[in-house]
């Protein structure tokens, strides 16, 4: 997990995004530049609507983006279970981290109620993977003006605690490969 600057995957659906005023991607930025400041270190963020250019192979480009990805943070929404290009985003990064003992580095935010989440009845394994973690809850917050006291310090909080985790991920080594048996 050596990179020269962390580098995180930023992942939702894009009609999210379009319907909610372009708030998503503008949440990825705020959160990058909150981190360059409070750390002095510049944090990629790969988005995939600016991240990819035209005639770039879209699914190669993501797949390299993420298993090269330091985090993963997936903006939950309904639609975002409904969409299997995200479900296959947060499958293959959730495998990637538990190879390396780093459960902590998909980092959910609960965006707009889903309320599969907190029911414990769907056994949905992308539901069960985002169950799992800690997520941080936006639901309230989304509504906030984005340049509102309280939507900073949200802000804040979530880059402080970017910097500690990538902090505390930086003294794991990935596991050494397992030798194949010939024969």
């Amino acid at each position: 997990m050596n990179n020269e600057h962390p580098v995180g995957f930023w992942s939702y659906t894009h009609r999210d995004d379009e319907l909610d005023d372009g708030r998503i991607r503008r949440l990825a930025q705020s959160i990058g530049d909150e981190f360059e400041i409070i750390t002095g270190e510049e944090l990629k963020v790969f988005v995939d609507k600016k991240s990819i250019e035209w005639g770039d192979g879209w699914r190669i480009r993501i797949d390299t983006a993420l298993t090269s990805s330091t985090f993963l943070i997936p903006i939950i929404t309904p639609r975002y279970f409904k969409s299997q290009q995200c479900r296959r985003e947060i499958i293959t990064f959730a495998g990637h981290a538990a190879s390396l003992g780093l459960d902590e580095l998909l980092l959910p935010i609960h965006y707009v109620n889903v309320p599969e989440l907190t029911d414990n009845k769907d056994e949905d394994e992308v539901i069960a993977l985002i169950r799992k973690r800690q997520w941080v809850d936006w639901r309230d917050l989304r509504l906030e003006d984005e340049k509102s006291p309280e939507y900073r310090k949200a802000i804040n909080q979530l880059a402080a605690r970017l910097s500690k985790i990538l902090e505390e991920s930086a003294s794991v080594e990935a596991p050494l490969p397992v030798p194949r048996q010939r024969g």
